[in-house]
């Protein structure tokens, strides 16, 4: 399974590229030293941040952190702190497919309004410190969002841990 994924998502990174290289609005995150890095990211409007094949990415966190509006491309994707946070407040969204149509993406992103990208904005700059690390750890900050997570995952595990243990077919509760 991870194969496709990755292959998958190299394939819309290659034509995100391609097709976004001559966009200025939007920062592409290539590989260069973490201070050219995040200047790139400052100066930008939006940051590209492809669906990795990893959930460790550090894109979106980034991203975030230096208010640039992020660009999600993604069919399924699970976000850090969805549950507390919409990430529809701050964040644009193409699936794979709309990713993959020729200047689709970039033609989308000139046109977006001044007034929704400086709403984002905003809201970006309200909530950045949740994706934060601080050490020590303060309050709200990318630390305790984490403990959270994890808070609220642990009686869904348990749970199918527990079924898993009676059940002679595995999670009949979730097949459609």
């Amino acid at each position: 399974m991870w194969l496709p994924i990755f292959k998958i998502n190299f394939t819309v990174v290659c034509v995100l590229f391609y097709h976004a290289k001559s966009l200025t609005i939007v920062f592409l995150y290539p590989l260069l030293p973490i201070q050219q890095s995040t200047k790139g990211m400052r100066s930008s409007k939006f940051c590209l941040d492809p669906a990795g094949d990893t959930p460790s990415s550090c894109r979106l966190f980034d991203a975030i952190v230096s208010h640039c509006v992020p660009v999600v491309v993604s069919d399924q994707i699970e976000l850090p702190f969805e549950d507390e946070i919409d990430y529809s407040q701050f964040s644009i969204f193409f699936s794979f497919k709309e990713a993959l149509q020729p200047g689709y993406m970039v033609d989308q992103l000139r046109k977006f309004p001044k007034q929704k990208w400086t709403e984002m904005w905003k809201q970006l700059k309200n909530i950045s410190h949740h994706y934060e690390f601080q050490y020590p750890p303060k309050r709200e900050d990318a630390v305790s969002m984490l403990w959270r997570q994890v808070k609220h995952k642990l009686p869904e595990v348990s749970l199918s841990v527990h079924r898993s243990r009676r059940l002679k077919i595995p999670d009949w509760w979730q097949r459609k």
